[in-house]
């Protein structure tokens, strides 16, 4: 094999390489917009829990049900993913009868206070810091998978 041939192998090859590499950008650069999209769509969501309107409403909020209260922090680790999230439901699931009044809203603020770490860092730079759990849960849950 001649040198030139040599040369005209070597450049195939880098050529390859740097459309590898291309691709593989263009790959990060889209999944980065879908989650900028998913992120722009999760701050635009308006909250329409109830906050408190009277004394009772107070005295309701301080009886925070312990269920919330010992409900253990979830800091971005994906092996608790699936456990977290599926408490965290079961305790929402539980309240929704209480799902228009205050308490409910409580409950949920409780629950994204317990959120730390990495996931806490999406949801913060996302400017999510309450809502609804589906907005919540979205966030964490992309934020899980990259």
């Amino acid at each position: 094999m001649s040198q030139i041939e040599q040369l005209q192998d070597a450049i195939k090859q880098l050529t390859g390489a740097v459309n590898l590499q291309h691709e593989m950008i263009k790959n990060i650069n889209q999944k980065l917009k879908n989650f900028e999209d998913s992120a722009s769509s999760m701050r635009k969501e308006s909250s329409t829990l109830s906050i408190p309107t009277s004394e009772q409403d107070l005295k309701e909020i301080a009886k925070l049900p312990d269920c919330v209260k010992e409900l253990q922090v979830f800091d971005g680790n994906p092996a608790q993913y699936v456990f977290w999230v599926h408490t965290v439901e079961s305790i929402l699931a539980d309240y929704s009868i209480v799902k228009d009044k205050p308490i409910y809203r409580a409950i949920l603020q409780n629950i994204r206070q317990r959120i730390r770490g990495q996931a806490n860092s999406a949801l913060i730079s996302y400017n999510i810091f309450d809502g609804s759990w589906d907005t919540i849960k979205k966030c964490i849950m992309q934020t899980k998978e990259t």
